[in-house]
């Protein structure tokens, strides 16, 4: 009786080491048999979770990485367009500013981060801020566009400036994309 009781206590110590693939031979009808049974199925179950596991760990890896490239790539182009390209939240903070936005507006991205739209445009655009609320709130991929003289380092601007609102990743608001 030792014997079986000895090797399933170093199956289990085998286990606990996480060699998943080990299992032990039951000779027996009596309940030592059953035991050891019942520890050969735990074995099994145990080894084809850590195999679900590990296959959606690699399912997960490889996501992420397709996201990453794409999240990338996405930032190479906004990185080199010559419209300025600002993004905002629900509220109407900033999030991103390209370069080129930055350039046009005298404004560096992480200075700009977290201000409120009219802050960075000015407050001589509040009723042009006001008009594109109405136009974008409630409704999902509508656009506004207008015309606008924008005050910047180089003295003001005559832009055209398109608001287009975007869906967050729950298909809820998710702000704004602002190109002029």
């Amino acid at each position: 009786i030792s014997a079986p009781v000895q090797a399933l206590a170093q199956a289990t110590e085998r286990i606990a080491q996480g060699d998943l693939s080990v299992r032990t031979e039951a000779d027996s009808r009596d309940e030592l048999g059953l035991l050891v049974r019942s520890f050969n199925r735990m074995a099994e179950d145990l080894e084809a979770s850590h195999a679900r596991v590990s296959a959606a760990n690699e399912q997960l890896a490889r996501q992420y990485m397709a996201l990453e490239a794409q999240n990338r790539y996405v930032q190479a182009i906004l990185d080199n367009v010559t419209a300025g390209v600002v993004s905002l939240d629900s509220q109407g903070r900033v999030v991103t500013l390209n370069p080129a936005a930055e350039r046009i507006l005298g404004r560096d991205a992480e200075s700009a981060r977290g201000a409120s739209v009219l802050e960075v445009l000015g407050e001589e655009q509040r009723e042009a801020i006001e008009e594109a609320r109405r136009v974008l709130r409630g409704s999902l991929g509508s656009q506004w566009q207008r015309r606008m003289e924008v005050r910047t380092p180089m003295g003001p601007l005559r832009l055209l400036v398109t608001a287009v609102s975007i869906m967050d990743a729950h298909g809820g608001d998710g702000g704004v994309v602002v190109v002029f």
